[in-house]
């Protein structure tokens, strides 16, 4: 009996002044590593203490009334101080864990940033197509521009591709047998600007297209509302190859 009163009151001094054994190591040396291995060690010795004082209650519980050990209720006292310490030991766990985060998301946001990888795989986007009418040159390569051109992630190669999908009729034929290359994606565009870039030829496309819109048959508003828009698509096309009707050179 005595061997394990003197067992459980070196326990209950571990296990009290645990937290305080561990800041003598000092603060610059306190690691992670060191608090969850303390704080282990704690855990271990109050496990132990609790198993030593069971066998003191089932062998000795009599013989213990005479003793500071049971008058003192020492159990009851380790109980509190373990709870105080392993307290202690998770708030410095919380705190050490949010350094830890914060100094990493310091230095992930200082590190440099890796160029995107070429991708293998092209995504499925909803591309227009160009069949070759002058007059759907400019909302194609507005719209093309924006999507693929402007693209960064994009390889030139890909571009190609997606241009050659694009492209129909008279169009195709003109970029048909170039090949898809990294080089070739500007001379491509550059064929297709030098083509369909023909602005006389845009404003005499444009005009024919007004000029063949059916005449009115009544003075119905959807009549009405169909001739509005027909017309204002003229002249906003007009307007957007910097040839406004107000202009008579063409």
């Amino acid at each position: 009996m005595e061997s394990l009163l003197h067992s459980q009151i070196e326990l209950f001094g571990r296990i009290t002044n645990s937290f305080e054994n561990l800041k003598k190591v000092g603060s610059a040396s306190i690691t992670l590593g060191i608090v969850e291995a303390r704080f282990q060690a704690l855990e271990k010795n109050w496990e132990k203490f609790e198993a030593q004082h069971d066998k003191l209650l089932a062998r000795h519980w009599d013989a213990l009334a005479d003793f500071d050990y049971r008058k003192n209720d020492m159990q009851a006292t380790a109980e509190d101080a373990y709870l105080q310490q392993k307290g202690l030991y998770l708030d410095a766990l919380r705190t050490l864990k949010g350094r830890i985060t914060t100094e990493n998301s310091v230095a992930a946001s200082d590190a440099p940033h890796p160029p995107h990888p070429p991708r293998t795989t092209l995504p499925r986007i909803q591309l227009p197509q160009f069949f070759g009418r002058y007059e759907e040159w400019p909302s194609f390569r507005d719209l093309f521009h924006s999507i693929i051109g402007m693209d960064t992630t994009t390889t030139q190669v890909e571009k190609l591709h997606y241009l050659k999908f694009c492209l129909k009729g008279e169009a195709e034929l003109l970029v048909r047998n170039l090949p898809t290359t990294d080089e070739n994606f500007d001379r491509a565009w550059n064929v297709l600007i030098n083509y369909f870039e023909n602005k006389r030829l845009l404003v005499r496309s444009y005009i024919s297209k007004f000029t063949a819109l059916q005449k009115l048959k009544g003075e119905s508003a959807s009549d009405l509302c169909q001739l509005y828009h027909d017309v204002m698509s003229t002249v906003g096309s007009l307007e957007g190859i910097g040839r406004p009707i107000t202009r008579g050179e063409d």
